[in-house]
């Protein structure tokens, strides 16, 4: 018998998106309903793992979209006014 281990199950999951553009605007989405989210819930909401948001987050802090906060022990993020 042969058995087949997926080892890659967990990044299937951040496949989801057609573009780096979609994810991109659901995070403003969710950042614009939910203001001050962390990763690991912004990572829930959008079904991917934290590790592979952090490199969107990132972009969209440097495009100025997006900024980060530390509040306690919590980095969270936020939409830039009129942005």
């Amino acid at each position: 018998m042969v058995v087949y281990i997926d080892n890659n199950r967990d990044n299937n999951r951040d496949n989801n998106y057609a573009s780096n553009q979609e994810m991109k605007d659901d995070i403003l989405k969710l950042l614009k309903n939910n203001p001050l989210l962390t990763i690991s819930s912004l990572a829930k909401k959008l079904n991917v793992n934290r590790i592979y948001l952090s490199g969107y987050l990132q972009a969209l802090e440097d495009q100025k979209k997006i900024k980060s906060k530390l509040i306690g022990p919590a980095k969270v993020y936020l939409r830039n006014n009129g942005k």
